[in-house]
């Protein structure tokens, strides 16, 4: 006897949308083939069905799709009822809830007592989406060198991880509410739901970098100035933060970036400094593993590849056209590409996912020279403003000044930090 084909409608298809990072994520069906073996017809497709979605999902789903009972009644089954294929599929989706969609006999053999059958089915698995795709990070609650400094913390943690999910660069794991998290697996997993909701469960990613900190201070101190020539008494407020922090490899704990944040302000708060700190160290990051990128050019308007609150109107940057790889002659390894600065741009608008700058200064025609990946923007130098030198100028000699009332030049190749490399 040929093989016995049964199809059957899909009964639930769940999509979830995340607004802000554009990404879908879905319960979508994995066909597979798996074996059982059991005493009857049924109980041999019972088991070859809990092995294929042991397969997609793991044994804690398959469990809970094929329960005891499920299997039983598949037992009993005649196997005149497995002659009708799709009555025996339809009453397989109706019992789990859509966790398997169809399935069809392959092969199936009786030796003695005990039958064997290979059967295709399909079964229901999460898709986390494209984004899960992308270089994954989380933000790790900062170390704390007293309690007191634990609303500042949370507060530093939860704005860092804004504006990283808001470059749309990384697929941003969360470290600060699993418990709430929890919860819903835990809903999930109590049988309230479909068992094709079951496959959201066993998809929990792990992270490829880490980020950590130690919050040294973040305090606001408060002093009396006395001006005897007018005969009067001023309070005044410092607010203080320093911090430090790192990029972790989660795998192997290699520190692949480390920098620091001190900084003080008279009349002003902790809270203010903590968002500025937030933003200065996720710009680090960017700026390290994802430059601004060019993605595109009209005209004298550079279109690139990263939005939202990590990008300001009117800010200024250095358009670098990048030249050829640099390696490191002792390790082999990347130190990153030559880089020539070639104008100045500023940013004119800003959305979630891009953002327009318009040059102001170029010594080169980017819109004729540009390729995909040639050229990135970078911060500005300290006082730097003036209109920048010739892409093909010569950097004065090693040790030697620039000639007094003349601009520094820029450097033919301004290599990353060490840190920077083999991301």
């Amino acid at each position: 006897m040929g093989p016995v084909r049964a199809f059957l409608s899909i009964a639930t298809f769940c999509v979830v949308l995340f607004h802000a990072a554009g990404a879908v994520a879905q319960i979508q069906y994995v066909t597979v083939q798996a074996d059982g073996t059991g005493r009857t017809l049924g109980h041999a497709v019972g088991m070859a069905l809990k092995e294929a979605v042991t397969q997609v999902n793991g044994t804690q789903v398959a469990a809970t799709t094929l329960s005891v009972e499920v299997t039983a009644s598949l037992e009993t089954e005649s196997e005149s009822k497995f002659a009708n294929a799709a009555a025996s599929a339809e009453a397989i989706a109706t019992k789990t809830k859509g966790a398997i969609k169809e399935y069809r006999i392959v092969n199936k053999t009786r030796q003695g007592n005990a039958w064997n059958v290979t059967v295709e089915a399909a079964i229901a698995k999460y898709s986390a989406g494209p984004q899960a795709n992308r270089l994954r990070m989380a933000v790790v609650p900062f170390r704390m060198k007293n309690n007191g400094q634990q609303a500042f913390r949370d507060r530093l943690v939860q704005d860092l991880v804004t504006q990283l999910t808001q470059s749309r660069k990384f697929a941003m794991l969360d470290r600060q509410f699993g418990a709430e998290r929890q919860g819903e697996l835990d809903m999930l997993s109590s049988g309230s739901a479909p068992p094709s909701e079951m496959a959201r469960l066993g998809n929990t990613l792990g992270t490829d970098y880490l980020v950590v900190g130690v919050i040294e201070d973040a305090s606001q101190a408060v002093r009396t100035v006395s001006m005897q020539s007018a005969n009067k008494t001023f309070t005044l407020t410092t607010a203080n933060v320093r911090l430090s922090y790192r990029i972790i490899d989660a795998a192997s704990g290699q520190i692949k970036h480390a920098d620091s944040f001190a900084r003080s302000v008279e009349e002003g708060s902790v809270d203010v400094l903590g968002r500025s700190a937030a933003e200065e160290i996720s710009r680090q990051i960017l700026e390290t593993i994802f430059p601004l990128m060019v993605e595109s050019v009209s005209g004298d308007v550079l279109y690139v590849g990263q939005g939202g609150k990590s990008l300001r109107l009117g800010e200024r940057f250095r358009i670098v056209r990048y030249g050829k790889e640099i390696k490191d002659s002792y390790t082999k390894e990347s130190l990153g590409r030559e880089e020539t600065d070639v104008g100045i741009a500023e940013i004119v608008d800003v959305q979630a996912k891009i953002a327009k700058a318009k040059v102001v200064k170029q010594t080169v025609d980017i819109g004729k020279e540009f390729a995909p990946q040639s050229f990135i923007l970078r911060p500005l130098k300290q006082g730097q403003g003036a209109p920048v030198q010739s892409a093909g100028a010569s950097a004065p000699a090693p040790g030697r000044a620039p000639a007094k009332g003349a601009a520094a030049e820029p450097q033919a190749t301004d290599l990353k930090k060490k840190s920077e490399g083999n991301w």
